[in-house]
């Protein structure tokens, strides 16, 4: 067998590496190699994909000392994969959105919560609420409500 010099197997006067940490070091190669092969397999997860039953709900015309009104909308997700909410959030602090964090399976119904409060916003208004979605294939829907407030 050939063997080296000692002066060939390391630079002069550093210490030769470990065989603890030769070992670390071939560990992590082999697992970034793996996640490397593993990413196109995840990118192609099944995924979720929110149909709204409507995206603009027309609250008609409400009373402004009546309180606050809320209305709700149904999406079902049709696509192969759990989809979840992960925001809702509206232009104001007048219309306020409540949603589960909850994962929707495939087939499966959820809603979004809607509450507009017209006290002192006479007259005819619009306004979009923002829904973020993960694991589904559209990630932003805006959903919104128009009405008018009467005095």
């Amino acid at each position: 067998t050939l063997q080296l010099p000692p002066s060939c197997s390391s630079a002069p006067g550093l210490p030769r590496p470990s065989k603890k940490k030769a070992m670390k070091t071939k560990t992590i190669t082999t697992l970034l190699l793996l996640l490397c092969l593993a990413l196109p397999a995840l990118a192609k997860a099944p995924k979720g994909d929110a149909r709204f039953e409507t995206t603009t709900i027309d609250m008609g015309t409400i009373p402004e000392n009546k309180g606050p009104r809320a209305v709700t909308f149904t999406f079902t997700n049709i696509g192969d994969g759990n989809l979840v909410i992960t925001s809702a959030t509206a232009q104001c602090g007048c219309t306020r959105p409540e949603y589960s964090e909850a994962p929707v399976a495939p087939g499966k119904k959820a809603t979004v919560k809607v509450t507009y409060n017209p006290k002192g916003r006479p007259g005819a208004f619009t306004k979009n609420v923002t829904v973020r979605l993960a694991n589904a294939k559209r990630s932003k829907v805006i959903l919104k409500i128009k009405g008018t407030v009467k005095q």
